[in-house]
């Protein structure tokens, strides 16, 4: 396990609404880090791309929550738990990172690590439970996929009810009502085990996205960020957020009408309901009957790709989501 060192006993505070993002390859290897990211860890961004993700580790961590999280990824499933990261001059910050795989043709091409700020009153106690683990202490505990699992109990109960396992959904609190957020990709020639491939990985970028926007919901809702401000965040953290290189995320409510929509605007604010694609599927209506009938699930449909007017064969997975 790489030891970063020099370190200090100086945090570095997080802004409230900081969203922390970047990409790597199946090796681990930086491609891709956003502002928030750079000012966090310190490094400039020529320093960051292609160097190994690890270059924020700090030895506080235990290699177990590591290994976990590469046992976790590389088995095609999303990732999440409250972590400690190394500055470049050796600080530390708190984090809620969320991971996940990126599918291109079936297959995993390289992972996506979303973080926000950790709540303050989780921390302490993850400290301890970190220490306890690399000391040998935590006796009969286990990590699985982000949560230390101790006689039933998850790591999120551990941490004095920090919400980790909030995988990529929908945007929370910010309309009074259920909202529904979905995901597009297209639609490969057969609908055999490369579709079903697919769908198994749309699906996993839709549960990660949720962590994002329930982090809001939650500021709103303790009152660390107004309710507006928390809306317009969340919309703008799942508007540039990309997988598969075009795949993108949407939300609307169940009027339906639309809240937010990354490559067609135009359509933000207005109702969706007459809204039908080729063969007269009125799709919007359609997500909104399936979260309603079910809570989430695919529907296909055609929809013009990114930068194209003419309609392809799509499939989504939606999710409906409430305060």
């Amino acid at each position: 396990m790489r030891n970063n060192q020099p370190v200090t006993d100086k945090e570095h505070l997080l802004p409230e609404n900081a969203l922390i993002v970047s990409k790597t390859d199946l090796k681990g290897i930086i491609t891709y880090v956003n502002r928030d990211f750079v000012e966090a860890s310190g490094y400039k961004e020529s320093e960051l791309i292609g160097a190994p993700h690890n270059i924020l580790r700090h030895p506080d961590m235990p290699a177990a929550a590591f290994k976990d999280l590469w046992d976790t990824l590389e088995a095609g499933k999303p990732w999440s738990a409250l972590v400690k990261n190394r500055r470049k001059n050796g600080d530390y910050y708190w984090v809620i990172a969320n991971a996940t795989p990126i599918w291109e043709g079936g297959r995993i091409v390289g992972y996506m690590s979303v973080r926000t700020s950790a709540a303050r009153d989780a921390i302490p106690a993850a400290e301890q439970l970190y220490r306890n683990i690399r000391e040998n202490r935590a006796k009969g505990i286990a990590v699985r996929e982000g949560q230390v699992v101790k006689t039933g109990f998850s790591l999120g109960k551990l941490l004095s009810g920090l919400q980790l396992r909030q995988m990529f959904a929908g945007m929370a609190i910010l309309v009074a009502v259920v909202i529904v957020l979905g995901t597009a990709v297209n639609l490969l020639n057969s609908r055999n085990k490369i579709l079903e491939e697919k769908q198994i990985a749309v699906r996993h970028e839709v549960e990660t996205a949720l962590s994002l926007v329930s982090r809001y919901g939650d500021l709103a809702k303790s009152g660390a960020m107004p309710e507006q401000e928390a809306k317009q965040q969340a919309a703008q953290a799942l508007k540039i957020l990309r997988y598969g290189g075009t795949d993108y995320f949407w939300i609307n409510d169940m009027t339906p009408r639309m809240v937010m929509h990354p490559t067609k605007p135009e359509l933000d604010g207005k109702d969706l309901g007459g809204i039908k694609d080729p063969n007269g599927k009125a799709l919007f209506r359609e997500f909104v009957a399936v979260v309603a009938k079910s809570g989430g699930g695919f529907v296909d449909y055609e929809w013009p790709k990114p930068g194209a007017s003419e309609p392809q064969p799509k499939i989504s997975y939606v999710q409906g989501y409430a305060p």
